[in-house]
């Protein structure tokens, strides 16, 4: 077979994986797998294999290049007032030699976004802030501080929440505080709202000092539940180049978050949240949000009284 450099390059590729040479020498074969080798076998045969969550320049060290190097693809500039903002970037298949974003996704799930930052900046500094913030939100019959005395008055609230019951499903989309695009978090697509039965997804935030308030870290977000129209069952996994719509249309839950994932206590020491909880009640369309849930403590089912 004529020799090429393609077909040199396969070979080194086999020979490097298995840790031997070409010519059976496993000393030369970190020689034949050149620099150059590497690049254009990125290019040919897609990203290397992950050694280290975080090791996004390939140089085999986790450090603050990296970090850097994640900080700046998330960065854009608002196109109105030049000020930064974050994208949330659905990476795959946009690998490049220089970076190598799947070993920056700590969480596997096919976004570069704020949370693998903080994940990549705990690892480097030993802190333990939340990486993202878990939303439970549950559709109610009535809230979970409000329960009636009755048993007469709860089956009937709940009978009339069971009767509005549909076969809709939603698409949650979600737009983060200082975020250049809104999102459709994974699992989130289609998404059914059966009463009494809790549904879950994640914030991302980018956590800048607030120099006004340095005791506390503040996230915000805005969150839209849509009913999915006939169109949108056509569409699968996760939806690039999204908008949050500003219109209203029938069905529609919308709704801001405000939430703490730092506080310092008046001892000094610091308390982190990376959980709440939202009940939406839905014979009045009524939103309430609990407080911050600590990193330290569990999410325990509301008491409805009922069964």
């Amino acid at each position: 077979m004529k020799r090429t450099k393609q077909t040199a390059l396969t070979a080194a590729v086999f020979a490097a994986a298995l840790g031997i040479s070409q010519a059976g020498s496993t000393a030369s074969a970190a020689v034949d797998f050149s620099p150059e080798s590497q690049q254009i076998a990125a290019v040919l045969y897609g990203p290397p294999p992950i050694t280290a969550f975080g090791d996004g320049d390939g140089n085999k060290k986790v450090d603050a290049r990296d970090l850097t190097l994640l900080k700046q693809r998330l960065l854009t500039q608002s196109s109105g007032t030049g000020e930064p903002l974050i994208r949330h970037e659905h990476y795959s298949p946009n690998y490049t030699v220089a970076f190598n974003p799947k070993a920056m996704d700590f969480d596997l799930n096919n976004i570069l976004d704020p949370g693998d930052v903080r994940e990549l900046r705990n690892r480097l500094t030993g802190q333990q802030e939340p990486t993202s913030v878990l939303v439970r939100f549950l559709p109610v019959p009535y809230f979970s501080d409000e329960v009636p005395e009755s048993t007469e008055e709860k089956e009937a609230l709940l009978a009339r929440a069971d009767a509005l019951d549909d076969e809709y499903g939603y698409n949650i989309i979600i737009m983060n505080s200082g975020s250049a695009n809104p999102e459709i978090p994974f699992g989130q697509f289609g998404q059914r709202l059966p009463i009494l039965q809790a549904i879950r997804f994640k914030l991302d935030f980018s956590a800048a000092p607030d120099p006004d308030h340095p005791d506390c870290t503040v996230g915000k977000a805005t969150v839209l539940m849509r009913r999915m129209s006939e169109d949108d069952y056509g569409m699968l996994g996760i939806l690039d180049d999204i908008s949050m719509p500003q219109d209203h249309q029938e069905g529609d839950i919308r709704f801001d978050l405000e939430y703490i994932t730092r506080k310092v206590q008046e001892d000094g020491t610091v308390r982190y949240y990376d959980k709440m909880e939202v009940e939406y009640n839905v014979l009045t369309g009524e939103i309430r949000v609990s407080k911050p849930i600590p990193q330290d403590e569990e999410i325990s089912m509301p008491d409805f009284g009922i069964g």
